[in-house]
């Protein structure tokens, strides 16, 4: 697993150096060693997934993003829980790329977090 985390960090240089393609492939190296080591279920691995997501999302591939971003959310759903913040910011980053479905997603996004927080909460902002 460390050199799993040194090659998602070593992606996350890459990517603020402007090397998508390289970081890209970190990114799917790090993806298979962390589900040789933990499985195909792991936190780190749906890091990575959120990772990629974005960088497909800036290159215009939404086919690939939407593909990424669902495997996204179910791996934060079923790790961590509907009602963890990652699992609600990945429904919304997912309810932001597909209109015909974002109302349905955002309208989850906000019952879980007036479920896990308040109507007073500061990210009900963005959602509304």
């Amino acid at each position: 697993p460390l050199e799993a985390s040194g090659l998602y960090e070593l992606s996350q240089v890459q990517l603020q150096s402007g090397n998508i393609e390289v970081a890209l492939d970190y990114l799917s190296e790090a993806v298979q060693l962390f589900a040789q080591v933990f499985g195909p279920l792991h936190v780190n691995i749906a890091n990575c997934y959120k990772v990629i997501t974005r960088i497909y999302h800036a290159l215009g591939d939404s086919k690939l993003s939407i593909s990424y971003q669902h495997k996204t959310v179910i791996m934060y759903e079923r790790l961590l829980g509907v009602d963890n913040s990652s699992s609600i910011s990945a429904y919304y980053c997912c309810g932001a790329e597909r209109n015909v479905v974002a109302l349905r997603l955002l309208h989850r996004v906000r019952y879980l977090i007036m479920l896990t927080h308040s109507e007073d909460h500061p990210e009900m902002s963005n959602v509304d």
